[in-house]
């Protein structure tokens, strides 16, 4: 993720809800290793390992158990995702919120997948780390979904209950708050982070909605879209072999054949980067294990997922990674 970057507005996120909950912003910057002036510049971006490694710090000064679904609920606002919050914010209704939220999701992180999809009646707002990422910190999942069902919200006006919420990380003792920010059923250790809708929510019209002002944002948006560098290859990689993962073996060939370059192109590229190919895809297995594993799935399930047909093999390959069994990690993770 070294390459990857967000914007520095959703660091001052973090910084500005850590100091609401009594941490020194000075220590908290110092602590996370990241300049003022970085997170003080409006339009800068900021690597999304900083960003993660920012929230994670700042969720642990505040002594706050909640301080993601806090931030997402009480701090952020449309200006913490630039000129895509105000975007959504001035577009007709709900659904081209969410809409504009998924065309720039690159701009506002770059290791980001966000997507909206239709499953059984109900509309899925699905937003998590891409494929071959690691799982975000607990904060900022939750500060995630927090913060787009309270900006539905203030868009609107309407106090829209979800269908159901859904986190990627394990379940916390105390689930209070959930039920009295969502007011629904809420999973944990599920395969995504999302937030599920009924379909008639995406059309209500949002209260500050000016199409002279939506174009004009969704302008700026694209235009600040073509300055941030495309997914690197790195990151195309890894989404290729996490996709192959399961049902073929992510060998050389099948992946330059996903990415559209020769196997010979794509060994030379990894090279001038100092990586090699059979590392990133045994980085990528361990990834999607620790997930899974993490997500209670049976161990031959995950072994199958990974690449392993044999569960020995999987349990020897966990134990390099981890130093653990797949049973113990999960009993510590736990």
């Amino acid at each position: 993720m070294a390459k990857l970057t967000a914007l520095s507005s959703l660091g001052r996120t973090a910084v500005d809800a850590a100091v609401a909950a009594g941490v020194a912003r000075d220590v908290l910057l110092a602590r996370a290793g990241i300049a003022t002036e970085l997170i003080d510049d409006q339009d800068a971006r900021l690597p999304v390992v900083d960003l993660l490694r920012l929230w994670a710090i700042a969720a642990e000064l505040s002594n706050d158990p909640f301080f993601g679904l806090h931030a997402g609920e009480r701090v952020v606002s449309a200006r913490t995702i630039h000129v895509v919050g105000f975007a959504a914010r001035s577009g007709a209704t709900l659904g081209d919120a969410l809409d504009h939220a998924v065309r720039f999701a690159s701009l506002i992180n770059e290791g980001t997948e966000m997507a909206t999809h239709k499953e059984r009646g109900e509309v899925m707002f699905v937003i998590g780390p891409k494929p071959g990422l690691p799982a975000w910190p607990r904060a900022y999942s939750e500060m995630a979904i927090a913060a787009w069902l309270s900006l539905s919200r203030t868009y609107t006006g309407v106090a829209i209950q979800p269908v159901g919420i859904a986190f990627q990380h394990p379940k916390p003792a105390s689930v209070g708050e959930y039920e009295r920010l969502f007011d629904c059923p809420v999973r944990f250790n599920a395969p995504t982070n999302r937030l599920a809708l009924r379909p008639q929510t995406l059309e209500l019209p949002n209260r500050a909605n000016d199409s002279e002002m939506a174009a004009y944002f969704v302008d700026r948006a694209q235009a600040l879209l073509a300055n941030v560098a495309g997914t690197p290859l790195v990151q195309r990689v890894r989404e290729a072999v996490a996709d192959l993962l399961g049902r073929e073996q992510p060998t050389l060939e099948r992946v330059a054949r996903r990415i559209a370059t020769s196997p010979r192109t794509l060994q030379r590229r990894l090279a001038d980067d100092k990586i090699q190919f059979g590392d990133l895809v045994d980085d990528v297995r361990k990834i999607v294990a620790l997930q899974l594993v993490d997500a209670a799935m049976e161990m031959t399930g995950v072994a199958a997922r990974v690449g392993y047909r044999d569960l020995g093999a999987f349990r020897a390959a966990f134990q390099r990674w981890t130093g653990m069994t797949p049973r113990q990690y999960r009993t510590r993770s736990r």
